[in-house]
């Protein structure tokens, strides 16, 4: 598109501020190819020559297209003054390469005719692993009278990328062919996420429309990144009333964004009610599954110590000369010990590991902290 385009040159100038010098460059070595605001600008860019190359098979943008593709670290700022000095040529030519909307006339509701525009389409972007979050928002969506494939969901058949295609690829040709709508699914596996910050990103790039919704446990203090705080988000496991008042305003912008018939007071209700109870149901629902978990008798104990400790709750294991030990809360068990008892210790940690009730919280994996689902634990022992 001949608006897009122009918009991703008149950034190349803010792009460019993104240089910065490299890890122990001892010759002011500047570099932009590990900035991920570069990644996702270079694609949109790249997404947008190839088209105008598969219509005109022009060989300038061949050949930018192939400047895109240059950047490795060593000569970053020659090969960015390169597709510079490409883009602002195909800015200056760019009636050339969009010929078709040169002469295009653009009728508006105002002139008596029937707006010409992209059909509208929600686009859910969401950890595969929150899968059974967005199965329930998909059938919410479709409450509301979308059909499928009005829908655009990557773990949902019907709804999901076509096999082999590229994600990024994929996400653009949905926004040339539809009015994306995003609904961002924040999760702290999200967050964990490079596809979804992919996503996040290419829905920036392409200034789609966004809300975001946060499943149970995550809070807004903790989003990140380059979502509009400003749009409407909903936490599920808020004030009850918020929570429909904002399911509510939700509904009422997708009908009217896509035309959809107004949907029965009582019914809607019942179907938003069902939802949220269905979503915290699946949260608590962790709880549930981690009260039929078998723990030995230290990983439990460790749990419990770190849990109710009045002091920092974290595990820290270390390895010093004198061997390796594990502090949790207010006890340390230590390697000088003995071998065969310290070891039951050691592997209660990499059992609360691999179960998933503590995760590292440092590169070298050495400080833990209890997850959400942990602290279920904890508090299913209390109930027992």
């Amino acid at each position: 598109m001949k608006k897009r385009l122009l918009e991703l040159i008149e950034q190349i100038d803010k792009i460019e501020e993104l240089f910065h010098l490299a890890e122990g460059a001892h010759g002011g070595l500047k570099i932009i190819n590990d900035v991920q605001d570069f990644t996702i600008w270079s694609q949109a860019v790249r997404a947008e020559l190839r088209e105008i190359h598969g219509r005109t098979h022009d060989t300038f943008i061949f050949e930018a297209i192939h400047n895109l593709d240059g950047f490795n670290g060593w000569r970053d700022k020659l090969q960015f003054d390169k597709v510079k000095g490409d883009l602002l040529a195909i800015k200056d030519n760019i009636d050339k390469y969009y010929p078709q909307e040169k002469t295009s006339v653009n009728r508006t509701k105002t002139e008596g005719n029937k707006a010409m525009r992209k059909n509208p389409k929600i686009f859910i972007s969401h950890s595969s692993k929150d899968k059974s979050y967005t199965d329930i928002l998909v059938d919410l969506l479709e409450d509301m009278g979308l059909h499928e494939n009005q829908i655009f969901c990557s773990s949902v058949p019907g709804c999901d990328i076509p096999l082999g295609k590229n994600i990024f690829d994929n996400i653009l040709s949905q926004f040339h062919k539809n009015e994306l709508h995003v609904i961002f699914v924040l999760s702290e596996n999200f967050y964990n996420s490079p596809v979804c910050l992919n996503e996040m990103g290419a829905a920036w790039a392409l200034s789609m429309e966004s809300n975001f919704i946060l499943l149970p446990g995550f809070d807004f203090s903790e989003i990140a990144g380059v979502i509009d705080r400003d749009n409407i988000g909903i936490k599920l496991d808020g004030d009850n009333t918020d929570v429909r008042n904002r399911l509510n305003q939700l509904k009422d912008n997708i009908i009217e964004e896509f035309g959809l018939p107004a949907i029965n007071s009582a019914r809607w209700e019942s179907k938003r009610d069902a939802f949220i109870n269905n979503e915290l149901s699946l949260a608590r629902g962790v709880v549930v599954t981690a009260r039929k978990t078998t723990l030995s008798h230290e990983a439990e104990e460790i749990l419990s110590e770190v849990a109710n400790s009045p002091r920092e709750e974290m595990i820290i294991t270390t390895t010093l000369q004198s061997g390796k030990s594990i502090q949790c809360g207010s006890k340390c068990h230590s390697q000088s010990e003995g071998q065969r008892e310290f070891s039951k210790w050691d592997g209660a940690i990499d059992e609360l590991i691999k179960i998933g009730f503590i995760k590292a919280i440092d590169k070298k994996h050495e400080v833990f902290k209890i997850t959400r689902e942990g602290y279920g634990y904890v508090d299913s022992i209390g109930e027992k």
